[in-house]
Formats: structure tokens, sequence, C-alpha cells
């Protein structure tokens, strides 16, 4: 049984094929390249039982839904935070990326809790779930790129590599 999960974030768009629940094959683009043009062309030919999508960038939304449709005449679902079986311990879980939560949910699924869950991407994210298993919160921080972009105008640091 095949299952695409696709997250979009906000550097890059990630596919990730799953046969018989084992991750099989990773892809990657550019979130600038939302048109997804380079929609792994290896996979047109699968047909997935499932297609899941969760995304900090609601704009690429519509555009993912529309190339699936057109490959597979499937739907996509769109994963909410109310979907991953997890409590939202926080006051306003609308502010709360979707990606948090799933890395939170994962990290339960493989330690147990609590466990502290930290994501080092655009933005480095450290969240928390309690020992009852319920994303309790976190922070959010300029990750690398964010932070050397900021740096390189400093009087003192001149001679930064920007990283790949």
């Amino acid at each position: 049984m095949d299952i695409i999960g696709i997250e979009v974030g906000n550097t890059r768009i990630k596919f990730g094929l799953f046969r018989d629940k084992k991750l099989a094959e990773v892809q990657t683009i550019p979130t600038k390249k939302a048109d997804i043009r380079e929609f792994p062309s290896g996979w047109k030919k699968i047909a997935p039982k499932f297609i899941g999508l969760a995304s900090v960038v609601p704009a690429v939304n519509i555009i993912i839904k529309k190339k699936i449709k057109n490959i597979y005449g499937e739907d996509v679902f769109i994963i909410k935070p109310s979907d991953c079986g997890i409590p939202l311990g926080i006051k306003n879980p609308g502010t709360v990326g979707i990606d948090r939560i799933l890395n939170c949910k994962a990290a339960i699924e493989l330690f147990g809790s609590p466990v502290i869950v930290v994501d080092i991407g655009t933005a480095i994210t450290v969240d928390f779930a309690s020992k009852k298993g319920g994303f309790a919160g976190g922070v959010i921080m300029p990750g690398a790129e964010l932070w050397t972009t900021a740096l390189k105008d400093t009087a003192m640091i001149k001679d930064i590599k920007q990283p790949r």
C-alpha cells in the first residue's frame, strides 16, 4: 500500500513515499518553486491509497491540491492539528504550525512523553510534550541562515559564510 506525505515548510517542500508504512523515498524542492513542475516523476505511476499534506504555507496548498488532482485524480487530505490525536495544552492552538505538533506526535510515538523536540530548519523550534502526551508549547528562534544574514552586516563580523 503506497501513501504519499507532503510537508510544506517555509524553505522546502518535502515529499515522502511510504510503502507498507515504511519510508521508501524522499524528494525535496524549494518552496519558491511551489508550482511543483518537479513533482517526483517516478511517482506519477503509483496509485497511492492516501495523500496527506501538512503545511505552514497555506498559499501553496491550492497549487499542490490542483497538481495532485491532475496527476492522481484524488483529493489531498489537509492535516490539521485536531487530526493529530494529541491534546493541545495551549491558549491559542491556531498560532502553532502543524509541523511542530506533528514533530511532538512523532517524538511521543518513538520515545514516549514527556519529551522535548528540537527542529532545526529555517527556524529553530524547541517544543515540549507533557507527561500526559499533549503539546504544551515551545519557542521559535531564527535558524542558521537567518542568523548569518542578520550578523553579516554587523561592524565586527564581516566574513560569514552562508550555510548551504
